[in-house]
Parts: C-alpha cells; sequence; structure tokens
C-alpha cells in the first residue's frame, strides 16, 4: 500500500490540449509516470485562460479518464498550471527587523509573508516561487541567512499574481470532478523546471515555452529564476497564417506545419532572412484534403514554405527581442532551450540560432526513472514539470499543520533545493 504523498496527479490547460500525468514515489525514493491522457482544447483555452467551461471540463475529464484508466490509482487532487497575459510573475521585498540579532526561521516566514503582501493586487492572489528567493542581511547577499547575525533581514522574492477569474474556472473545471486543486503552478516555471539541467540553472539558461496562442520564457542564472513572463503569441500564429491563406482547416493546416517545417533554404548567407529565394528544381506540389468551396486543391511546397517561413521569422523576433529588450539573451551560457507543442516544428531552433547567435536545443522531460515513449516529446515538458513540482511540494508537507513556522522553513527549503 502506498503511503501519504506517494501518489501525485498534474493537469496542464494548454492552448491546444489539456494534458494530465499521474505519477507514484517508488519505496526507492524514484519517481515513475504511471498514467497519462491528453484530450483537444484548442476551441475552449485561449492565451492561457478558459473561454468556455463546458468543453474545458469536458477535455479534462476525457484526459483524467485516460489517465485514471491506465494508472489505476485514487487521487483526490491535482497540481494545476496557469499561465496567459493577465499573469504577473516579479520580484516583491518584503523586510523584517530581527529581533536578538539572531535570523530565525520565524524571520524568514515574516519577510516572506511581507513580500507577499507586497504582490496582491485588487482581484487577484499571489503563489511564490522558492527558486528566485534572495535574501540580504544589512544590505548584504547571503546565501542562507539562517543563524546568522544581523539587524535587518530582507527578502526579494518571486510571486505570480493570479487573477480571480482564471483561478476560479480551473478550480471549477477540476471540482467538477470531484477533485481540488493541491497547488497552482506558473506553467513557464513548470516547463523549466521539466527540462533544465542543475548545470543549466547554476551557470544560465533560458526556456521558451511554446503553446499555441500562449508562450513563456524563463531565464535562469546562478541557480535561480531572474526572469519569468507569459506572452500572446505561439506556433498557433504560423499554424493560422497556413490555414487562413491555403482555405484549409486548422488541423490539416497543422499536420502541413508539422510535416514540411520551416525550409531554412529561405535564409541568405548575410544571416538576414529572405522569401525571395527562388523556388528549388524539384519543388514538389502538395494535395489539400479540406479546402474550403472554390480553393485551390494542391498547392507548391515553394508557397507553403514562405508562409511558413514569414511567420516563423517573426516569432523568432518575438522571441529574441523579448530577451534582448531585458539584456538576457547574451547572457546564456547553456543558451536556450525551447520547448512546448511548438517545438515539434522542424528547423525551428536552428532559425532561432541562426537570428540570436545563441545555441538553442529542444527540451524534452527529464528527472523521472521512466518515461513512456509517447510523452517523451516537448509538448508534455510542462506537464511533467507541474508534476515535479508535486511530487516535492507533497513530499515537503507530507500533511503536517501549516501553523508551525519551523516546519515551513524546513518546507520551502526542501522544494528549493529538490527543484533547484
Amino acid at each position: 500500500m502506498s503511503g501519504k504523498g506517494d501518489v501525485v496527479a498534474a493537469v496542464d490547460f494548454g492552448s491546444y490540449a489539456t494534458r494530465v500525468l499521474i505519477g507514484r514515489r517508488t519505496p526507492e525514493g524514484m519517481f515513475l509516470i504511471t498514467g497519462y491522457g491528453q484530450a483537444l482544447s484548442k476551441e475552449c483555452v485561449h492565451f492561457g485562460a478558459i473561454q468556455n467551461i463546458q468543453a474545458a471540463a469536458k477535455a479534462f475529464r476525457k484526459a483524467l479518464d485516460a489517465a485514471r484508466a491506465m494508472s489505476g490509482e485514487r487521487i483526490v487532487s491535482v497540481y494545476c498550471g496557469i499561465q496567459g497575459d493577465t499573469v504577473k510573475s516579479n520580484l516583491f521585498e518584503g523586510k523584517v527587523q530581527v529581533e536578538n540579532g539572531l535570523v530565525k526561521p520565524e524571520h524568514l516566514i515574516q519577510a516572506r509573508k511581507n513580500a507577499e503582501l507586497g504582490s496582491v493586487a485588487s482581484g487577484s492572489r499571489s503563489i511564490g516561487c522558492i527558486v528566485s528567493e534572495e535574501w540580504l542581511l544589512d544590505n548584504m547577499p547571503v546565501m542562507n541567512p539562517l543563524n546568522m547575525r544581523g539587524n535587518v533581514l530582507t527578502g526579494r522574492i518571486r510571486y505570480t499574481q493570479l487573477s480571480a477569474f482564471l483561478e476560479n474556472n480551473l478550480c471549477q473545471c477540476i471540482e467538477n470532478e470531484g477533485l481540488t486543486v493541491a497547488d497552482f503552478v506558473f506553467t513557464p516555471l513548470a516547463a523549466a523546471y521539466g527540462c533544465l539541467l542543475p548545470e543549466d540553472k547554476k551557470s544560465g539558461a533560458a526556456v521558451v515555452n511554446l503553446g499555441a496562442t500562449c508562450s513563456g520564457i524563463v531565464v535562469y542564472q546562478n541557480g535561480k529564476v531572474i526572469e519569468a513572463g507569459a506572452y500572446k503569441w505561439g506556433c498557433g500564429d504560423i499554424i493560422n497564417d497556413v490555414a487562413s491563406v491555403l482555405r484549409i482547416s486548422f488541423a490539416e493546416a497543422t499536420e502541413l506545419v508539422m510535416d514540411y517545417g520551416i525550409n531554412l533554404d529561405l535564409y541568405t548567407d548575410e544571416n538576414m532572412p529572405s522569401s525571395q529565394a527562388p523556388p528549388s528544381a524539384n519543388d514538389v506540389t502538395i494535395k489539400l484534403s479540406h479546402t474550403v468551396t472554390g480553393a485551390p486543391t494542391t498547392i507548391k511546397k515553394s508557397v507553403l514554405d514562405e508562409i511558413v517561413f514569414l511567420r516563423a521569422n517573426e516569432l523568432t523576433d518575438q522571441i529574441c527581442g523579448t530577451l534582448n529588450e531585458k539584456r538576457l539573451l547574451y547572457a546564456l551560457p547553456r543558451g536556450l532551450v525551447i520547448t512546448g507543442g511548438g517545438a515539434n516544428i522542424n528547423n525551428l531552433d536552428r532559425i532561432i540560432y541562426l537570428k540570436s547567435g545563441v545555441e538553442t536545443r529542444i527540451g524534452t522531460p527529464l528527472g523521472f526513472q521512466e518515461i513512456p515513449d509517447t510523452i517523451d516529446a516537448p509538448e508534455w515538458t510542462a506537464v511533467t514539470g507541474i508534476l515535479t513540482y508535486g511530487f516535492a511540494h507533497r513530499q515537503a508537507t507530507g500533511g503536517a499543520p501549516e501553523t508551525a513556522n519551523s516546519l515551513w522553513a524546513a518546507i520551502w527549503h526542501f522544494i528549493k533545493e529538490y527543484i533547484a
């Protein structure tokens, strides 16, 4: 029989698909994925927010049922990812006077609470990001202030502001299935948890989680999160352009983009994009299956290449521009890690590298003893990161009372060390 905290479930309400994972901690302390499921949700989740709660609940139920059937485990709660341009992640500062000049666990707790109070906006609540804590004791940076001597302790802690609208509707979908939300996790952070190595976080790396309509960027340096945000752009922009220009269904446009990817021949030697490259002599004709009445039923691959390239080039500019604006693009010794469904577009990582000059690779799930082949893919990285966080949180809390300050200091330290 499994002990308390051995089984954890996670859900990612994505703008293309909703994905559920169930995992178990073995007696040896290893982590196994025992069940998984997914269902399309592109008609009900947009920019990270639920637009049609009936359809979103149906997608969650379908993914959950598949995961449960495969796992055979009983679950009562799930860890849930959140993202969207309404979700803000920023550093907030909390200060506390240190009585008797010796920093104790309760001082860390109070500093965190004071930082959290400053993070709360009207109509929202905040959730903390433990891996981005920074501490100062009498204005001097310290790694761990516990048991050190000083007069004023300052904590700089990243909090994610979750709107009541987003939280309430995610909870509604989950509670409709008789489950509760164990905790929320900022999805871009979860993607980083799911695919970065410890040396990536220490040396400096960025994770770009490319969804259909919403994407996230997280930057690590010196083992800490120094930037985290969500943006209203994604690989769906490329697919929508193909569907619109060719007058075909979104599903067929998705197949074309994934089958043919980005033609790097349209990128010139001068490292500047060009859509004026001459068609190849062996340009092929592609048959279209689901066009609207009066639309062409075939297209030259060179035409498809140009549509895809132009939007992919724009998407790359958005990624590089966002990082460059914050002066982070060239401060990444471990490079860029592209994950999420958009990472499956062939050559997207290459065009990002060509435009940025920063080493770029595709991120897939890490951190589990065995990962089934079906989910060993970029689109599953975020939900595996949510599951990773869930294991750490569940193992740390273990059902103990939340009022004990010494316990909560230990909990925050445990989760920070586990995920980092």
